[in-house]
């Protein structure tokens, strides 16, 4: 590593390190009853799960369900996603919350730090661990919605006859969104590549709004399909109510992390955030 390197990745850890440290309650573990003999084997022992001495006092690493329990205790309304313990840096657990955010808390369970896990590889080029997991993680929330919750484009061949493709891309949508009508008027291109385009709404203005309303007529219309494309295209389409998925794709929208439209994700896990032509797609796809 050169010595430029060297000092970018020393600026770089000090900006990692920067992040909120928070003492929780001590969990009250009782007094040893261990003869000294065994008490003086233990202190040599730090191993997950096994207990040992520390300034005098007996202490051991709590599970991940006692973590749990007692994040749960301690944070107010917390929602926990999943707990992973990462024996590279002495047991410490990474807790990753509903909302996608990370807190690495102490095997003891009496400290925490909020902030972002990142990788070093051995040229020193620095990799953020945090957010390629959350990334899989938004993926999975977003994919995991029903397709009969989406309006679909299938990919179609040559002929402009429909085919089933293993290539396709969800797009959160919003009907009054520029570069959303921008995509949509290619969308013959994308089709016509082998792309099946996959619509969930996202009405950037919110719910109860004009745009959300919209959204909901072109869901409830008799063909969605066309009545997408009158809308994108800035005409009007009937006013219909019905039992939508509106409401629960923006409420999806927002967890995952989408703040404008279009939001695109590939069937491979890449996420392009804004329009972009069907060549550089491609691109995207297959890099």
């Amino acid at each position: 590593m050169s010595y430029l390197s060297y000092r970018l990745a020393m600026v770089s850890l000090l900006a990692i390190f920067s992040v909120l440290s928070v003492s929780l309650p001590t969990i009250a573990l009782g007094e040893s009853k261990l003869p000294l003999k065994q008490l003086a084997e233990v202190t040599t022992t730090k191993q997950t799960g096994k207990v040992y001495t520390k300034a005098g006092k007996i202490e051991r690493h709590l599970s991940a369900a006692e973590i749990k329990a007692l994040l749960l205790k301690s944070i107010p309304n917390v929602k926990i996603k999943e707990i992973v313990q990462m024996p590279q840096f002495g047991g410490l657990y990474w807790v990753t919350l509903d909302d996608f955010s990370n807190l690495f808390v102490s095997p003891d369970g009496k400290e925490f730090i909020l902030g972002q896990h990142f990788g070093i590889d051995s040229n020193g080029k620095l990799s953020n661990l945090s957010e390629s997991k959350q990334r899989i993680q938004q993926f999975q929330l977003v994919s995991a919605i029903p397709q009969n919750e989406m309006i679909i484009f299938p990919a179609t061949d040559k002929k402009g006859k429909n085919i089933k493709s293993d290539k396709w891309i969800i797009v959160f949508t919003d009907i009054d969104c520029g570069y959303c009508r921008k995509l949509h008027n290619e969308i013959d291109d994308f089709t016509s590549a082998g792309i099946e385009v996959r619509y969930i709404f996202f009405p950037r203005t919110g719910l109860n709004t004009e745009s959300y309303n919209k959204a909901v007529n072109v869901w409830c219309a008799e063909d969605q399909q066309a009545a997408m494309t009158t809308a994108k295209a800035g005409l009007p389409v009937a006013v219909k109510k019905c039992k939508n998925p509106v409401k629960s794709q923006f409420e999806v929208g927002v967890k995952s992390g989408v703040t404008g439209t279009p939001t695109i994700w590939t069937y491979n896990g890449k996420r392009i955030g804004g329009y972009v032509p069907l060549a550089k797609m491609l691109n995207i796809m297959q890099s």
